[in-house]
């Protein structure tokens, strides 16, 4: 890999192909001629994936790690086996170099005024490969993340320098191991800014935050965790609102309002795919759900949901949008409730204030 530290240090950033819910994540990185294939795999067991490239046909690429090579098919893919996590879990990808007689000084001048006068189409071997893998990525790789961050302790000064020197329109990734609670200066460094910053707080979720969409003042840390397939809510409720759908409950670790909008990307599995995800808000003061959103499970497995707002929710995972058929629902209390106790409780305080102030008045006169 030191052969490649501009590539890395340098070079353009795209995601080719990536599954939270599988665990993997393979990028590219081009830095003038040179481009690599990185694979990352999170999870304990080895992954077969398929990874599109920009080479051509037939050429080979080799594993940096262990040397061994994969040729690319005709639909321009590669099928790879990604190691566990446990075993490295990354694999380096690049196009093997041939070494071919060097030209003469005749030659290559030919060469070049051939390659000039047909814009370039008949440059041959490897710089032909690598010309077109150039072509073909580089705009993309533009609109791409330009840095990947990894959050060992509870230190996110990298965070900040990596926000800092990202220039507009770029996309940053933040990978918490330590901690999902996220201090005020790192929201205030994204502040108005045109980026995506990327929180991935666990396996299963992501937050995706746009400086443009953080609107208040965060003057205190916000944890991003969040508990899935549990909450809170009382379970007759939300068997009540599920009416035989299955059910996805999630309680947030922060309770209250953010200070901005931002894009949780869940994985809810792929056996779920294309069918819409309900969300629903529950209200604990009215001991009712009041809907929120819907959206399309995505063919990965994995769900977008806008959040302005932590507190506890439940996705229903239903053929339809359910938004006209339920709005606010309430599901009937069980004996141990004591939401009607309570509110007998108020209105009988409340009449009791009326009264006094009924015989106040009558004594004064």
């Amino acid at each position: 890999r030191n052969a490649y530290t501009d590539v890395f240090a340098r070079g353009n950033r795209s995601t080719v192909a990536v599954s939270d819910a599988d665990g993997y994540e393979v990028i590219s990185r081009s830095y003038g001629n040179s481009t690599l294939y990185v694979g990352m795999n999170v999870k304990e067991a080895e992954k077969e994936v398929v990874i599109p490239v920009a080479e051509s046909v037939g050429t080979v690429l080799t594993n940096l790690y262990d040397g061994k090579t994969y040729t690319v098919s005709a639909d321009q893919n590669v099928s790879v086996t990604i190691p566990a996590a446990k075993d490295g879990g990354t694999i380096v990808l690049t196009a093997e170099k041939k070494t071919e007689p060097a030209p003469d000084e005749k030659q290559d001048d030919k060469k070049t005024d051939t390659a000039e006068s047909n814009g370039n189409a008949q440059s041959s071997g490897n710089n032909a490969n690598q010309s077109t893998s150039a072509n073909k990525t580089n705009p993309k790789q533009e609109e791409q993340a330009v840095a990947e961050v990894t959050v060992q302790e509870e230190s996110f000064a990298n965070v900040i320098e990596a926000v800092n020197k990202a220039k507009t329109g770029s996309k940053i990734r933040v990978n918490l191991l330590k901690t999902t609670k996220i201090p005020a200066n790192v929201f205030e460094s994204i502040k108005g800014k045109d980026m995506n910053v990327t929180f991935k707080v666990s396996d299963q979720a992501s937050w995706i935050i746009n400086g443009k969409d953080i609107t208040g003042n965060v003057t205190a840390p916000i944890d991003l965790g969040l508990v899935v397939g549990t909450s809170d809510i009382p379970k007759q409720k939300v068997t009540a609102l599920a009416d035989g759908n299955e059910t996805i409950q999630l309680s947030l670790n922060y309770d209250g309002v953010f200070g901005f909008e931002g894009i949780l990307r869940l994985s809810v599995g792929k056996d779920y795919s294309g069918k819409i995800a309900n969300l629903y808000y529950y209200n604990e003061t009215t001991g009712k759900f009041e809907y929120y959103q819907a959206a399309q499970v995505k063919e990965d497995g994995t769900v977008d949901f806008k959040f302005s707002h932590a507190s506890d929710y439940v996705i229903v995972l239903n053929e339809t949008d359910m938004s006209q058929t339920t709005g606010s629902v309430i599901a009937s209390p069980k004996t141990s409730d004591n939401t009607p106790v309570a509110a007998a409780v108020i209105l009988l305080l409340f009449g009791c204030a009326l009264m006094g102030t009924a015989y106040r008045k009558n004594k004064k006169f």
